[in-house]
């Protein structure tokens, strides 16, 4: 029972994780484009 419970740990883990993964990569995706636009308006004032 045991090494069920931490086979099923491990695979919620690895799922929350892949989740992180994907939450952060769109943030960076994101604050990368503001920051584009950000210098776009800069570049042209």
């Amino acid at each position: 029972m045991t090494q069920f419970k931490i086979q099923a740990y491990a695979e919620y883990l690895s799922d929350e994780k892949a989740k992180l993964d994907r939450e952060l990569t769109a943030a960076r995706d994101a604050l990368r484009q503001k920051v584009e636009r950000l210098a776009a308006v800069l570049a042209v004032a």
